[in-house]
């Protein structure tokens, strides 16, 4: 049945709603989601116009090193391992999570009203599971710049990053603390010192309105961009009071590389990107060296490549990763140490430009082939290639140059 909800002066829902939401969506709650927005969406919207600007201003040729030095070293606080992934919606949460966490990740969800069932089945999960199931439930929000016009704060479209985590934390923190966890959350983007200061203050906000105190909940930050990898140290820094874990990933790192420089870059063949091309490695040394030095795990998320260079990964210094399946958590298990090492990797010395040294190669009609395919799979990255590749003039080893027509001819 739907229904139109009560709201706060200051909110409200763009459509009708159904009264079996009515719980998820209490007066309480949106009254949370309206101080979040009031104190924060503002803000937000002046990072992303910051964001856009830093982006264009990027020197990728600087040979500057990234210095990572906390003001202090810090206690070993971070979560155990590995991860487990689960798309949302999550009525099947508990099924494959015995090996390690799970990752329910909201950024999959493609309606506001999947987020509110997905929101709806995680409480219920959380609510109901047995007190021999030990998994710890990690949240991502979706990302900064995505809005949600189900709910409108002052006749503008809500932030879609604060709503997924207003509403998750509201109604979860306490009972998570009850079972003995803390509330996780994962952030897919955080492309700056300044985004990092963002978050630590709706975090703090947060708990201080629930009365929790200050450090309570945990964060995990994945490094996915050349902006956030430059910040990073002093992203941890500005996270220290919540770090939980740092995680790498390396196919995303790329995919917003390409992006953002597709007409100037390029990538070989899919098949011939390894984790020792030179990008990869700097990234990989410089997440396992901020977290070690901040006393977090270095997690690694493969996102479906590289699932069978493990022993590079454990070499860099890994402790954890997040995976896709149960059956790719066994072998995580089998293969890492059951606790951190933290080696600090004071050996390593990680410049803007070996962050940016984009994989040197060749191009096949078979590769570009196998892009296409990919591209059509919606693989992101094999999207970003193919438009790179149009872009620069590339030519095959044939000589064949790429070009739009010859793609809509495969």
């Amino acid at each position: 049945m739907l229904s139109t909800l009560e709201t706060p002066i200051g909110l409200e829902l763009n459509e009708a709603v159904d009264t079996s939401h009515s719980q998820l969506l209490n007066a309480q709650a949106l009254d949370f989601l309206l101080a979040l927005h009031e104190r924060f969406n503002e803000p937000r919207k002046e990072l992303l116009k910051y964001r856009q600007l830093t982006e264009k201003l990027v020197d990728t040729t600087s040979q500057r090193p990234i210095i990572c030095q906390p003001e202090q070293e810090t206690p070993h606080q971070g979560l155990p391992l590995p991860q487990l992934t689960q798309a949302v919606p999550a009525e099947a949460l508990t099924k494959e999570a015995q090996n390690g966490h799970q990752l329910v990740n909201f950024n999959d969800c493609a309606s506001s009203v999947e987020v509110i069932e997905a929101q709806e089945h995680l409480t219920n999960a959380i609510e109901n599971r047995d007190a021999q199931e030990e998994y710890q439930v990690i949240f991502a929000p979706r990302a900064l710049d995505f809005e949600d016009r189900l709910f409108m704060i002052h006749d503008r479209p809500g932030s879609a990053s604060l709503i997924d985590f207003g509403l998750f934390f509201f109604h979860n923190a306490h009972e998570l603390l009850r079972q003995s966890f803390s509330p996780t959350i994962y952030l897919t983007e955080v492309n700056s010192v300044k985004e990092a200061h963002w978050w630590n203050e709706v975090f703090a906000f947060a708990q201080s309105y629930l009365g929790l105190s200050n450090g309570t909940l945990r964060v995990i930050v994945e490094t996915s961009s050349l902006w956030s990898a430059i910040e990073l140290p002093k992203i941890a820094e500005k996270l220290s009071n919540h770090l939980g874990a740092i995680a790498s990933t390396p196919m995303d790192y790329l995919a917003n590389f390409l992006c953002k420089f597709e007409e100037e870059e390029h990538l070989p063949n899919r098949d011939q990107l390894t984790l020792n091309c030179p990008m990869f490695t700097a990234l990989n040394d410089l997440v396992v060296q901020v977290a070690h030095r901040h006393g977090v795990p270095a997690l690694y998320n493969s996102r479906g490549e590289f699932t069978r260079e493990i022993d590079l990964r454990l070499e860099c210094g890994f402790d954890g990763e997040i995976v896709a399946s149960a059956t790719e958590a066994e072998a995580v298990l089998a293969s890492y140490p059951k606790e951190c090492v933290f080696n600090k990797r004071y050996d390593v010395t990680v410049t803007t430009d070996q962050l940016a040294k984009t994989p040197l190669g060749t191009i096949t009609m078979d590769g570009v082939k196998a892009c296409y395919e990919q591209a059509k799979d919606g693989d992101e990255l094999a999207r970003t290639m193919l438009t790179s590749w149009v872009n620069c003039g590339c030519k095959t080893v044939s000589g064949l140059t790429i070009t739009d027509e010859l793609i809509k001819d495969l």
